[in-house]
């Protein structure tokens, strides 16, 4: 994975900013992304391809799962970044 956005809340990326990164995105033949909680779904559609990119969400600090270990949860984000990056692990 090559390309990455960091958000500030209060701010958002410009055109220029946006063409760029969908450049990278189809040269390089990025299939997904992984999303946090603070990435709007249209922000990801402008950069986009066809086929359209995977869109794995993953909340950073863990507010959607219901466990109680860190342990799970650490498993959980490895699982999302690996089904992202193409590897299987069965």
């Amino acid at each position: 994975s090559d390309a990455a956005i960091l958000l500030d809340p209060e701010a958002k990326p410009g055109v220029k900013h946006l063409l760029e990164l969908k450049k990278r995105v189809q040269s390089q033949n990025i299939g997904c992304v992984l999303t946090g909680v603070l990435v709007p779904g249209n922000l990801i559609d402008k950069i986009d391809t066809d086929p359209p990119l995977l869109r794995q969400p993953m909340d950073e600090l863990g507010w959607d799962y219901a466990g109680n270990r860190y342990s799970e949860w650490l498993q959980l984000a490895y699982d999302k970044v690996a089904e992202c990056v193409g590897l299987s692990l069965n």
